[in-house]
């Protein structure tokens, strides 16, 4: 069975995370036409140059979710992780915001925040944080995978997986509508849910 990365920047499959790497080296190199029209309409906040090695277009890309990602590439559930959710949080004060938490036991602290206007703010940084986003930018099936298999949630709302089949998945029936390609991942990789009575 093959194993695809769907890639956060154009939502296609690719089979190799250089190739998402291209893509979305692509994507965040416009052409020169446009890169007046990228300019942030007020000036950045909190910070003066983009403190990670990933590519701050790759960062922007990764689609609302909860990701796990083992450190120094070791995939045992076992081991410490770093635990990053992605949101658009729908209340007045983040209303229109792209905000990034890594997650410790049931809190969260701020990573960084993308405001409407292209600025941003961050508030962590490290080499561990920028292997995690570039991790979870680069493959977000495996790392959306991995935090439902370490906290028995889906990877996508967080909700708990109640029941063997959504287990399998990683995901629940609702997020299911939303995020299809998951079913088609993991019948790939693991192979299809047989349920057993």
């Amino acid at each position: 069975m093959s194993h695809w990365i769907i890639c956060g920047s154009c939502s296609s499959k690719h089979n190799t995370k250089q190739q998402v790497w291209d893509c979305h080296q692509r994507k965040a190199t416009p052409p020169a036409a446009n890169m007046r029209a990228m300019v942030p309409s007020q000036p950045s906040v909190g910070y003066t140059t983009w403190p990670f090695k990933t590519p701050e277009a790759m960062v922007r890309g990764i689609a609302d979710g909860w990701y796990a990602v083992a450190p120094s590439g070791n995939d045992a559930v076992t081991t410490d992780h770093v635990f990053i959710r992605v949101s658009h949080p729908k209340t007045r004060q983040q209303r229109g915001n792209m905000v990034i938490q890594t997650q410790h036991s049931e809190s969260y602290k701020p990573l960084i925040t993308f405001y409407p206007t292209g600025s941003l703010r961050w508030w962590q940084r490290g080499d561990n944080l920028d292997q995690a986003l570039m991790l979870v930018a680069a493959d977000p099936f495996t790392t959306s995978q991995r935090y439902a298999a370490i906290h028995k949630r889906c990877g996508r709302c967080n909700l708990k997986l109640t029941d063997k089949r959504s287990r399998w998945y990683g995901i629940g029936p609702e997020c299911e509508k939303h995020w299809p390609w998951v079913i088609d991942e993991v019948n790939d990789t693991k192979g299809v849910f047989v349920p057993t009575y």
